[in-house]
Parts: C-alpha cells; structure tokens; sequence
C-alpha cells in the first residue's frame, strides 16, 4: 500500500527542548518509520527550562525539515511580522507571526509535491494549516493537545470553557472548526470539554494519545533496593502546589520514622519549592540538574515509582507529557492530580497504580504507605509496569494509517 506525502506543521518539534517538541517528534519519528514521506516545519527556539537536545533519533528518516526563527519578544520586527500574519489570513494572535513564515515555506514545498495531508501539531500550526489547506485544498488533521484556545483552558490555566473571545477570536475558532477534516485529542475527557464550545460533530473526531516507545532505551532493570525510590521530572512550579506532597510526605515519616525513601525532583525548581524542603527532609528529598531526553529517562528508569503532581482544577483534561515518558521507563506511576481528572481516569480503569487528590495530604501519606508495602515485600524489585496497548506504537499507527489512506 502507498504511504502518503505528509506535510506536518509543528512549531514545537525539532529542537526538542520541552514537552510539546518530545510528544511530536516522537509521533514523527513514528511516522517516517512507518513508510511516509514527512517534510516538517518548525520553529527554532533555543529557550527551554529543559536542555535543547536536537536529537538526531527523532528527526532520521525526514525528507525535509524546515525551522523558522521568529523574535518572540516585542520588538519592531515582531510587530511587523504580526501585522503581516493579520493581512495575509485575517487574523492575529500573540505568537501568531510564526504562522506567516510558515505559510510561505509551505507554498514552496507545495510546488515541489503534492501532498495527502497536512497535520498541524500546536498553536499557531493551526492557523498555517487553514490558510494553506483553504487554499491548495489539502485535508487536514487539526491535532489539540491541550484545550485550544489557550484562555478557554481550564481554571487556573485559563478562563475555563466560556472564557471571553473577541469577535476575532469566535471567528478563528469558527473556521478553524469547520475547514478541519479532522480533529484529533489525547483523551476523552479532553475532546469532551473542548466540544462543548467547538461545534463539531464527533464523527469529525478522533481520540489519539501520546504515543509511547517500548524499546527507546536500553536498560537492565537494575535498581538500588536499599531505598524505596520516587522521582518526579519536571518543576513543580504554580499553578502546580506542591505543599500537600511534602505534608504528605511528613505524615508517612512521623508515621514510619524508619522507612527507608529517597525522592528525586529533576529539573530547575522555584525557591518557593526550595524552602518547603525542611532540614528533616532534606536527605530525603533531592534536586537533581535537568537532562537530555534520553538521559532523563535512563535516570526515571532506575526508579521504582514516577511521580506526577498536578494542579487543582474542577476538570483536569490533560493528558500530561509525563505519563507516556514513565511508561516508557517501565515504573509505576504515582499520580497526585485532581479527582475530577484524567489521571483519575487512568487510575480508575487500572492504568497505573497510584493516585491521591492533589489538595489532600493525608490522601497522599495513605498512598507512600500502601506503596512502601509493596516494597517491602520486594514485588517492586522485578515489577515492570507495561505500557497500556492504546499509547503503544502499533495502536497508534494503526489509527493513523487508517487516516491516512
């Protein structure tokens, strides 16, 4: 069967320097490995609070790659640029001046081949992919990983599902909604909250996760047992509030003063967090320098739980990049997330093993408790938590080859 020519607008992709460019390029390198032919354009941005890694794995395969450097601080060229992205579609947006040049780069690459689809990833993709699929009408996959737009995520992130739009902003949203061939989403609980103020129909959707890889490192399963060990990777920075985990972290000390834990933090954390970490808890709890990718997940590896802390929030719809970089590392995961949520979903259906409400402490002491159990009764040493078969490789492309005939 023919693999397609793909044309993928993905700001947030190659470098890889957070987790918007790890979810992409990894689908990417799925992609070309699966027989398509990919020509990518993304945005060069060397600003992370994770170590820009333009990994080589990621980008083998691609027919073309294309990065587009714009000035993201307010200048007189980006104002220009701006103005520019507002003649040539109609519309404008903060950051939406990417979309101009990664319009004009298209329509070269539109000469040379005909492609089958466009797929735009993330924000501004979505407004390159409307105008260019409006014009050489080309069918294109809109892919929302998280609540689009950004003032209608949920509360703290943004207003919620009826934050205020201007008048430009409903008519994006409107066209954006119509033109679309397809609208994918990491999650249920996501495509539910955006439909309810995107007028789709459900047929027009399709549920994708981030895709996970079985064999992305190499490791021989080697723990330090002598410890139970967690490990978080990211910061934990606001609207994230971390203070219920340390307290719930006291509560299982005061409750097990002997227990053997040690609780890694990787990446660059607030002095906020900093100071929550009191003298009793700082043998306990470290903070590690931020690695590349694959290095961070060698690290995860070594661990016997993962550790995902969420915000509050009445509808947690996210789909957190984290959940499928443990899977991959093969340890249990130890979500601490709203109950009204995804990782809730995903705790309830059996998915991963761990869960506590964000706001609730003790929750979570009962949690490091049930845990330590475990471990001590060894079934942690040689336990490898699988990855669930809807984010492996062969169900992922499945559905894209499906799409994409």
């Amino acid at each position: 069967m023919r693999k397609g020519n793909i044309l993928i607008l993905a700001p947030n992709s190659f470098p890889i320097n957070g987790p918007e460019g790890i979810v992409n390029s990894k689908l990417i390198y799925s992609l070309t490995r699966a027989g398509y032919k990919i020509d990518v354009i993304s945005k060069y941005n060397k600003n992370s609070y994770m170590p820009s890694e333009l990994d080589t794995r990621f980008s083998e395969g691609l027919n073309k790659l294309i990065q587009i450097s714009v000035d993201n601080k307010i200048s007189f060229s980006s104002i220009v640029d701006h103005i520019k992205v507002l003649v040539k579609t109609g519309y404008v947006y903060k950051g939406a001046h990417w979309a101009y040049y990664a319009i004009r780069a298209a329509s070269k690459l539109i000469e040379e081949t005909n492609y089958d689809y466009i797929l735009s990833r993330n924000p501004p993709s979505e407004l390159a992919a409307l105008f260019i699929s409006q014009k050489y009408n080309i069918p294109w996959i809109a892919n929302w990983n998280d609540p689009y737009p950004e003032v209608r995520m949920p509360i703290p992130y943004g207003k919620g599902p009826k934050g205020f739009l201007t008048p430009l902003q409903n008519k994006l949203l409107k066209r954006v909604c119509d033109v679309a061939t397809l609208h994918s989403f990491p999650s249920k609980r996501q495509r539910e909250y955006m439909l309810s103020y995107m007028n789709i129909s459900l047929e027009k959707t399709k549920i994708i996760p981030h895709i996970c890889y079985d064999n992305l490192i190499s490791f021989n399963g080697d723990k330090d047992n002598s410890k139970l060990r967690i490990i978080h990777s990211g910061n934990v920075s606001y609207p994230r509030d971390p203070r219920y985990f340390i307290n719930g972290v006291k509560a299982f000390l005061d409750e097990n003063p002997q227990a053997q834990i040690e609780i890694n933090f990787i990446g660059n954390q607030s002095s906020n967090f900093k100071d929550l970490i009191s003298s009793e808890l700082q043998s306990i709890i470290k903070i590690l320098e931020a690695l590349p990718y694959l290095e961070n997940l060698k690290l995860i590896a070594k661990h016997h739980v993962a550790l995902i802390i969420e915000a509050p929030s009445e509808n947690s719809v996210f789909l957190p990049t984290k959940v499928g970089d443990y899977m991959q590392c093969m340890v249990e995961i130890f979500a601490i997330s709203p109950s009204n949520g995804v990782l809730h979903d995903l705790y309830s259906n059996q998915k991963i093993g761990y869960f506590a409400d964000c706001e609730d402490a003790m929750a979570i002491k009962d949690q490091l408790s049930k845990m330590y159990k475990v471990f001590e009764t060894t079934s942690f040493y040689n336990l490898k938590r699988e990855i669930i078969n809807e984010y492996g490789q062969e169900h992922i492309m499945n559905i894209y080859n499906k799409l994409l005939q």
